[in-house]
Order: C-alpha cells, then structure tokens, then sequence
C-alpha cells in the first residue's frame, strides 16, 4: 500500500532517530527524461592494458588506500574486504565478517564499506567502518538500500541511498563524526554509485532503463543521460564523465549528456571503478577480475 503524503513525511523525520534497519520494497518512479545525445560504436583508444589480480570471487568495487600503496576490493561471493599490494596485485590481507559488502571508500586512517542487504526480499544498507591497524570492524549506521561510496581527500565520506520514495545523500566527516544530510528528493532513483565533482554529485541510478543524474545540496536534482543499460560506477577524469554499464561496456559522457562507448570487449561485467595515476581500475563482477583500462 502506497503511504500517504503526510505518512511519507513523518516517515523521513523519523528516518534521523531510529537506529533498525531501514528497508524498502518499493519500485523505484521514472525520474525526468535526458536530453538527446548520440550513442556511439566504440571507436576510441580505450584498452584494458593489464590484468591487475583474478580469483577475487564477486569483486562489486575498488578503492586506492595507503597513498596509493594498496587497493581495496569488495567481494560479494565471500562477504569480505580484500586488500591488494598495488604492485603486485597480490592479496595482503582480507577483512572478513561482513554481510554483502557492496561500495568501498578509503581516508587516511579507515577504510568503510557499504552493504547491500537483502532479507526475504526486503533491502537495506548498512555502513560499515575498518580500523586497518585494529581490523575492528564497527556498525556506523543503518540505511535504505544504495550503491558505491566516495571518499575525498579531506576524509569526509558521501553515501547515496533510497528510503520511503525520496532519494538521499549524506556526508559523513572523519574529522567530526557526524551524519550530515546534503541531498533530499522525491522519488527513488535505485543509486549505483556517487562521485562529487565541482560542487554537484554525479550518480549513477538503475532507474529509466540506466541514467546518470546529477544532484546539488538541497532538492536540485537533473538528469544528464539515460538508456545506460544498467550503469554501476561513476569517474570524473579530465573534465569528463566516465560510467561502467555491467553489460559490458565502458562509456564516457559529456555534461551535455553525450553519449561514447569507449569499449565494449574483454570486459565481462563491469562494476566498480576508480581513477589511479590517470588510468581508471574496474572490476568485472563476474569474471573476478581487477583490470587497468588506459583511456
């Protein structure tokens, strides 16, 4: 049954007090259209140049830690946070009792992960806090369902997720440890992903056949492009838009919601990705693989 508009509003309020799982099983609402933009064949000089580690299980998405010494890499098939020596690609270490480890975001003392929760059919997020000296691994908090974290580089963290038909994001400070909501819309957008960019955040959504929005603090929120297939992961690189589509295909976007597939081989299902020394890491999900794509 669908809530009412003032039972929808009193469910958000309640949203910052209550510490029990936030779940949702609601479809998420077309958000607006993109404008036009072409699709093109891939024709660019994007290449997977090195294999950087197999045998990961289900790796959903990879962040760069320890000033670029280490990559971390989440795996859904085992339920844990594998760190990698980013020579090597050899596994170092692995952090264990997780529940559906889905994003992965480093600062300069902690790693978090996000979990993608699905409990008879019911999905929530979770957010969860490594302490890589300890290994103590501590609940921070409870969400509705959401995709990939970001972290920049004054430590504060972004989380994107769905809760009773509105769309969120917070931000979380390392310095001040604290919640802090910066986004709130109507309408879910199922998010895959978030990366800040010149004081907007770009997200990748599985709603409308695969969109990248873009969202501002408050209520602005735009579409750039759709028909993405299903986007997972979202890069800023030399002023453009970077979005894997687990379909196979790596795609680069303009603002203006031009649309260039840069590959579309040897990829398998593309998941998450992240810039590192100007080439992007990006997982396949399926083929358990950490890959090096020079664009």
């Amino acid at each position: 049954m669908q809530a009412t508009a003032g039972l929808k509003q009193l469910a958000v309020g309640l949203f910052f007090a209550v510490t029990a799982p936030i779940v949702a099983t609601t479809l998420p609402r077309p958000i607006a259209p993109a404008e036009p933009y072409r699709l093109a064949q891939a024709s660019s000089r994007a290449k997977i140049t090195k294999v950087i580690a197999t045998n990961l299980g289900n790796p959903i998405d990879v962040a760069v830690a320890n000033k670029g010494k280490n990559f971390l890499v989440t795996d859904g098939n085992r339920n844990r946070l594998v760190v990698l020596d980013a020579k090597t690609g050899k596994t170092v270490k692995a952090y264990t009792g997780l529940t559906s480890p889905y994003g992965v975001a480093a600062t300069d003392q902690y790693y978090y992960v996000s979990e993608l929760i699905n409990a008879s059919n019911v999905w929530y997020g979770q957010l969860k806090r490594i302490n890589p000296r300890t290994r103590a691994i501590k609940l921070l908090r409870n969400t509705g369902p959401g995709g990939r974290i970001f972290a920049n580089s004054a430590n504060s963290l972004f989380v994107p997720f769905d809760y009773v038909s509105y769309f969120f994001v917070l931000r979380y400070s390392q310095s001040q440890p604290a919640f802090r909501t910066i986004h709130q819309s109507a309408f879910e957008i199922f998010p895959t992903d978030i990366q800040p960019s010149d004081g907007i955040y770009l997200v990748t959504s599985l709603s409308s056949s695969g969109c990248l929005v873009r969202v501002e603090s408050g209520i602005k929120r735009r579409t750039i492009a759709c028909h993405l297939g299903r986007p997972q992961s979202i890069v800023v690189l030399n002023g453009a838009y970077f979005v894997s589509d687990d379909n196979g295909r790596l795609l680069r976007i303009s603002s203006s919601g031009q649309v260039n597939t840069l590959l579309n081989r040897g990829l398998g299902s593309p998941g998450g990705m992240v810039a590192y020394q100007g080439k992007l890491l990006l997982t396949d999900m399926t083929g358990g693989r950490l890959l090096e794509i020079t664009l």
